[in-house]
């Protein structure tokens, strides 16, 4: 059995526990019934919010409904070029050029950010959490563990996100 850590402010161990089971405890899905109708509603307290892990990757920084947009929007020119003009035509091979490009600088952007999702993660997975301190933290064992320059973390919860990226990135 692991040994519990202490807070590293108030040096209680009742009340610290790992940031993922307790983001688990506070965040998930919720049914229940109105009349017939049986109701289900995906919802996380506040708690829950804050310490909810590294997002996920996607396409670069845009939305996805924008990029399907503007992949929409360049096709439909093609499109609409192609039945004007030859295929040879300078502003059909730009748009086709421009499609391409497009396509290119948003999967090169998932490809480089897998491995930094990948860090932040278990970054995420290792901090702890002193409920009545409100205060999330890294012990020196997890900083080692996982190969990080500082001896030690500690920040208010609101902060983990900004705390996780800062260590992915410039913690080694």
């Amino acid at each position: 059995m692991a040994q519990r850590k202490p807070c590293v402010d108030c040096g209680r161990i009742e009340g610290v526990a790992a940031v993922p089971a307790v983001h688990q405890a506070n965040s998930g899905a919720y049914s229940g019934r109105v009349g017939t109708v049986r109701i289900t509603v995906q919802g996380a307290t506040t708690l829950g919010k804050h310490l909810a892990p590294p997002g996920r990757v996607r396409l670069g920084d845009v939305p996805p409904p924008v990029l399907i947009l503007a992949m929409g929007i360049v096709a439909l020119l093609l499109f609409w070029n192609l039945v004007d003009h030859p295929v040879g035509d300078p502003v059909n091979l730009a748009l086709l050029a421009a499609a391409v490009l497009l396509a290119a600088v948003r999967i090169s952007k998932v490809i480089k950010d897998k491995e930094p999702a990948r860090r932040r993660f278990e970054i995420w997975r290792e901090f702890l959490i002193c409920q009545p301190c409100n205060v999330i933290f890294l012990t020196g064992d997890s900083c080692a563990e996982l190969k990080l320059a500082v001896g030690g973390w500690r920040a208010q919860v609101p902060e983990l996100r900004t705390a996780v990226r800062r260590l992915a990135t410039k913690g080694r």
